[in-house]
């Protein structure tokens, strides 16, 4: 089900004509029913990644290259017809000259699909591209100076994204948007490692049934995170208000930090947390004031440095 003891056959094939090794699996699978566990294992001299992969209810495709001095493996899902529900989960570990990096995704959604490529030898990465309708995305990276985890929790909404590692650096971006008019709600999540530093954000936003007016009540978010010489997460959510309620705010915690809230708790105008009705109008702090608003957008980023933490409650900065 994979590539195995690659080291010792490239060995054995360095006579080849022009010196060049190339060795071709392609793996296909159609899973609707039964529960089907892959290892993985691709590497050269300087660089080896070991795959654990689990499918159900999914169509998959994997194809990998073996070269003198690299390699690569390029896989896909969807759902398979007539499946029920579907969910895969992927974690690639890589060891390099330079240190290890991996990262690994997990879709539980009726509607989802993902790409996999992995290239090793002379570059090192793993990156994933990814799309989930209503359901749980899970995803983490590490490298040896940060370690990321996400979680993302959509009902009547999605999500796409990429996560990948490359070269002991890392970054996860994505949007989600609410594109039904009907309840829906989101929990995501990201808690970031940078060196002896950490940071949390959390988010939640809520939607109530459709209680009048024909403009429908919109949202759309990112979550992002990078690490290169410092590790950056956020989380922004953009709503339009409409025909429906709703409530919204972003929690963030650090290792050396009070907590922060958005809308700031403090500081803001708005109250905590962000609250719209039905009429399009957005609560204020203090008495029960509303006002109108063509749309409202709550941030939280985190900036961990090797000698501190910063926090940004207006602006958000994807790098």
């Amino acid at each position: 089900m994979g590539l195995r003891d690659l080291p010792a056959i490239i060995e054995g094939q360095k006579t080849m004509r022009m010196g060049l090794i190339v060795l071709s699996i392609i793996l296909l699978a159609s899973i609707s029913s039964a529960d089907v566990s892959l290892q993985n294992t691709y590497a050269t001299s300087g660089s080896e990644t070991k795959e654990s992969i689990y499918l159900q209810g999914v169509d998959y495709t994997n194809t990998a290259g073996i070269y003198q001095t690299t390699y690569f493996a390029s896989s896909a899902a969807s759902p398979a017809e007539n499946a029920k529900s579907s969910r895969f989960e992927d974690t690639a570990y890589m060891r390099t000259p330079n240190g290890d990096q991996g990262a690994g995704l997990t879709i539980d959604a009726g509607d989802l699909n993902y790409t996999r490529r992995i290239s090793g030898g002379q570059s090192n990465s793993i990156l994933f591209s990814y799309r989930s309708g209503s359901g749980i995305v899970l995803m983490d990276y590490f490298t040896p100076k940060s370690a990321m985890q996400e979680e993302i929790y959509l009902n009547n909404n999605s999500y796409i994204g990429d996560l990948a590692v490359f070269d002991l650096k890392a970054y996860s971006m994505g949007d989600g948007e609410c594109s039904l008019d009907a309840q829906s709600s989101l929990k995501h999540n990201i808690t970031m490692r940078f060196l002896d530093k950490f940071n949390q954000i959390n988010a939640v936003l809520n939607t109530e049934p459709i209680n009048g007016g024909e403009v429908p009540l919109k949202y759309t978010w990112t979550g992002y995170s990078s690490q290169r010489d410092y590790a950056l997460s956020g989380i922004n959510i953009k709503l339009t208000p409409g025909n429906r309620s709703a409530t919204a705010w972003i929690d963030g915690t650090s290792s050396i930090m009070e907590a922060k809230f958005s809308p700031d708790k403090d500081m803001g105008l708005y109250a905590y947390p962000l609250q719209i009705n039905e009429q399009g109008k957005i609560r204020l702090k203090g008495d029960d004031i509303w006002v109108y608003e063509a749309n409202r957008t709550i941030v939280m980023q985190y900036r961990l440095n090797a000698t501190g933490v910063e926090v940004d409650l207006e602006n958000s900065t994807i790098e």
